[in-house]
């Protein structure tokens, strides 16, 4: 993923340790806006049922509902 947008940004960002839900959409912005690879990434995390962080301008509850509205 050498081409995703996240890698010019501090990982913090991504993987917000606080929690705090300003940095996620901030993350969410530049991944649905900027990024060349973000349905990659997405497909990555899906796949690899990543439990945290913002993945292809996704949080994990929303990659869960994603996964949920798949099945049903």
């Amino acid at each position: 993923m050498t081409d995703a947008e996240c890698t010019q940004y501090d990982p913090d960002m991504w993987f917000s340790p606080d929690g705090d839900p300003h940095t996620a959409r901030r993350a969410k912005t530049v991944c649905q806006t900027r990024c060349t690879v973000r349905e990659q990434c997405l497909q990555h995390a899906l796949s690899n049922n990543e439990q945290h962080g913002i993945w292809g301008g996704m949080d994990v509850d929303e990659r869960r509902a994603l996964r949920r509205k798949k099945t049903a």
